[in-house]
């Protein structure tokens, strides 16, 4: 037999030989240790990795990888036997179902078929009815009784809990299932108890009843705090939870489930701190002000148990250590351990977040010293002090990392964006000299020389010339960034736009105009991918983005998806909302692999009032990010969620929360592929629109006319009205609402639509910004526009004449031109008669 097996490999000899391996040899560590056959002889490899795994499979728990078996080929005679020790894993595993296909699968004349038949009675609950003496012996001592009864049972306290009904029938099932699993599995009496208790507690079914129904409390070890935390963090009880959990480490400390100082030990730290963190900063430091004083451990779980239960209790009369309520103590528990980067990298983003930005550098250094071969901590130290515009710092910092890794991409990128940000600052402090230092320097890196790259550092020694007054090097670099761009849009779509993001107090120069030929909107992309690239500033100049606009919703728009993307980039950080949904839509044409990135884009677009098609168009990004296993996009996704939620909801907020089905992703992609564009009507009927909510980076732009009139409320242009013809449900017109107002009181002055931009006089829009410095910036509302019209009559008049009026409109307290004829003593006396009407009102109610 040993000659045959030694045949080679396909002959008519090795084959019968194999063939009797399969069918007759049952003693695998035999065949593994048979001298007659070369050490590395593949059956005698395959022999010894069965045997190890069936030990292990049958001894204990094991790890499914260890059952893969990769020694044992599928046309090997030992086949039969790696499908036999999976399906063992399976059954101990409980997965029956899979059990039975893999036992299926074993060939029923091999040595390893003899054991299926046993098997399958395992399955049905050890009735060995029927098989040999030996088989029905190993059903015996495997399944020593029928399991029916306690899975009746155990079935029957799972109804009474999820029912949450009375405590005396919850208490008959606990009862009952108790003593089935006392007189058939002894063996599982106590873990039952545990479950039990834990599972009460979720049902808040007191723990003396409890406990007297059981015949007596659960063993409090290792395993018991484990379900407890984890219980408690699943109802949300986040500081409870970590109590527990710090009671679970000391046991399991203490029965040798890990070390102290182990990296386990900081993944259990790291676990503590998301529990935290569910939990908004305020709302954890007045709950933790509240619970803290009066905090006393958990000694009390202790009372009552075993001898060996009872020595793993805090020592009494000391108070304990509440660190786990504190996220920077936990995090500092978790760096003194054997962790990795990732623990330190979680700290820093706490500390910069939450603390001062030395006490997060000096967490960077110590992730520097503990991980001295890691760029990651220094190029942080290198951001940190960028932000500072401490750029000497930064350089020094940047060739530390350069000497650990100068091949590693985001060492070569913070050099350069760190150069740029350089040069663009001593733009603006208007020292020219040190600026063309700067660009020298960047001229000589490599990687400036990749890409659209020269064309942006030629736009910036371009900007130096202006700002050092020469003309004639303006004039070679302009036609140098025509060369490396290839034509002259994007030349001066790049020089347009940085000279717009720079915004010099004292134009140097004037903004190149956009050209009359070519597209507009492919250039404007183009630049700010390459901006975005090196960290230079672009900015989209306000005449440009009707026409960007309208290329970007034709279907035939040269736009690629990256450019795409990063045009709405600048365009959310310019205010431009229209602008950031037009390249929205225009990357929801570049394939389905684009499509969860621009559909965050385009809800970031949307302006507060249309939530639900917000929450809708995040929902399906989040799902499509799921699909396409990006976990980066996904938490974007989530914070932007997170960002659109009042802030007393922002704690339930989880990625699971976003879901979507097939239909609604359908619907939703197809919606948002036909609205190219924004729509923006004013509702028919009813109250004035109400006014678009501004986010930050759109205040901080420059003041539209929209912004200061209106302009009407976004509104879907699909979803149309609601049945009544009036306001559909996602607009709140509540906004110009005032509370001295009377009802019967006529409306305040309403200023006309302003005519479209691009043909509006700069006399218009001076006297648009004197009115909004007059409302005092930020957002205009109705009664900022009617404290202007009170006070600064000639503002009105300057109103009236610059912009016709269609119709009659009426300044406050219902003239119709001059200045207002209420005044402060009729309003008081109004306020003081409808405060008279009210409590007569109530005085009635209450007769």
């Amino acid at each position: 037999l040993a000659s045959a097996l030694s045949a080679p490999s396909g002959s008519a000899e090795r084959a019968l030989a194999e063939r009797v391996v399969r069918d007759q040899v049952a003693d695998l560590n035999g065949l593994a240790s048979c001298e007659a056959l070369p050490a590395e002889h593949d059956l005698r490899r395959a022999a010894r990795a069965v045997a190890d795994a069936l030990e292990q499979v049958t001894a204990g728990p094991v790890a499914e990888s260890a059952l893969d078996l990769a020694e044992v080929s599928r046309r090997s005679p030992l086949a039969p036997w790696k499908l036999l020790v999976r399906a063992i894993g399976c059954f101990y595993r409980g997965r029956d179902d899979r059990c039975r296909t893999l036992l299926e699968a074993v060939d029923p004349r091999s040595t390893a078929g003899r054991l299926v038949a046993p098997m399958l009675a395992m399955l049905d609950g050890g009735k060995g009815a029927g098989l040999p003496p030996a088989a029905a012996r190993l059903v015996s001592s495997v399944c020593p009784c029928d399991p029916a009864p306690l899975r009746a049972a155990l079935e029957a306290l799972d109804a009474a809990l999820a029912r949450r009904g009375r405590v005396l029938r919850i208490s008959e099932a606990i009862r009952h299932a108790i003593k089935v699993c006392r007189k058939l599995r002894p063996d599982l009496l106590e873990p039952l108890k545990q479950h039990i208790s834990i599972r009460c507690f979720l049902v808040n079914m007191p723990a003396d009843v409890v406990a007297a129904t059981m015949g007596g409390n659960a063993r409090h070890d290792v395993h018991f705090w484990r379900l407890f935390a984890s219980a408690a963090d699943t109802i949300g009880e986040e500081l409870f939870a970590c109590a527990l959990w710090e009671e679970f480490r000391r046991n399991a400390v203490r029965q040798g489930w890990f070390a102290a100082g182990s990296p386990e030990e900081a993944v259990l730290y790291v676990h503590m701190t998301n529990v935290l963190g569910r939990l908004p900063p305020d709302e954890l430091k007045r709950s933790r002000a509240r619970i803290e004083r009066g905090f006393v451990g958990m000694a009390s779980y202790y009372v009552g148990q075993p001898p060996e239960v009872r020595a793993a209790a805090p020592p009494a009369g000391t108070r304990p250590d509440t660190y786990f309520w504190h996220p920077d103590q936990i995090f500092e528990r978790a760096c003194r351990c054997r962790g990795d980067p990732d623990t330190f990298r979680r700290y820093v983003r706490y500390v910069r977040a939450r603390s001062s930005p030395r006490q997060a550098d000096a967490v960077a250094l110590r992730w520097h010293e503990a991980f001295p071969t890691d760029p990651e901590p220094l190029l942080d130290l290198a951001e940190a002090a960028e932000a500072r515009k401490a750029f000497t710092k930064a350089l020094k910092y940047l060739r530390q990392a350069e000497k650990l890794d100068a091949l590693n991409p985001k060492v070569k990128r913070a050099r350069l964006r760190l150069l740029v940000a350089k040069a663009v600052g001593h733009f603006r402090d208007r020292k020219a000299h040190l600026m063309a230092k700067d660009l020298a320097e960047l001229a000589q890196l490599a990687q400036a020389r990749e890409a659209r790259r020269p064309a942006v550092i030629a736009a910036l020694n371009w900007a130096q010339a202006a700002l050092a007054g020469q003309d004639g090097q303006q004039a070679r670099l302009e036609e140098e960034i025509r060369l490396a761009l290839g034509d002259d849009a994007g030349a001066a779509a790049l020089l347009g736009g940085l000279l717009y993001a720079l915004r010099p107090k004292h134009w140097l120069t004037p903004v190149p105009a956009a050209p009359d030929d070519g597209k507009l909107a492919p250039a404007v992309a183009a630049c700010c991918a390459a901006c975005e690239d090196m960290g230079a500033p672009y900015g989209i100049p306000l005449d440009w983005v009707p026409r960007v606009e309208k290329e970007l919703s034709d279907e035939a728009c040269a736009v690629g998806a990256a450019e795409a993307r990063a045009l709405g980039a600048a365009a959310l950080r310019w205010g431009r909302l229209d602008l950031a949904s037009a390249a929205a839509g225009c990357g929801l044409r570049r394939g389905p692999l684009h499509e969860a990135r621009f559909l965050l884009l385009r809800a970031l677009s949307l302006s507060g009032r249309l939530h639900e098609r917000r929450a809708e168009c995040l929902a399906v990004a989040a799902e499509l990010a799921r699909r396409q296993r990006d976990m980066h996009l996904l938490a974007e996704i989530v914070d932007a969620w997170k960002g659109s939620q009042p802030r007393w909801a922002r704690e339930d907020v989880h990625p699971s929360d976003l879901q979507a089905d097939a239909k609604q992703v359908a619907r939703v992609l197809e919606r948002e592929r036909r609205a190219d564009r924004q729509a923006r009507v004013r509702p028919s009927g009813g109250a004035p629109a109400a006014r678009r909510r501004r986010t930050p980076p759109e205040q901080a732009a420059l003041p539209f006319a929209e912004d200061l009139f209106g302009g009407g409320s976004d509104f879907d242009e699909e979803d149309g009205e609601d049945e009544e013809g009036g306001v559909p449900p996602w607009v709140d017109d509540d906004e110009c609402d005032d509370e001295d107002r009377d009802p019967d009181e006529p409306d305040g002055y309403e200023l006309p639509a302003p005519p479209s931009l691009d043909d509006m006089p700069a006399e218009v829009l001076e006297l648009l910004a004197e009115v909004y410095v007059a409302c005092g910036g930020g957002e205009v509302k109705a009664k900022h526009l009617d404290k202007v019209a009170r006070e600064r009559p000639d503002l009105i008049e300057k109103v009236e004449k610059l912009l016709p009026r269609a119709g009659r409109n009426r300044l406050p307290g219902g003239s119709t031109g001059g200045a207002p004829a209420e005044t402060q003593q009729s309003r008081k006396q109004r306020r003081k008669a409808r405060k008279s009407r009210r409590k007569a009102g109530r005085r009635g109610r209450k007769r």
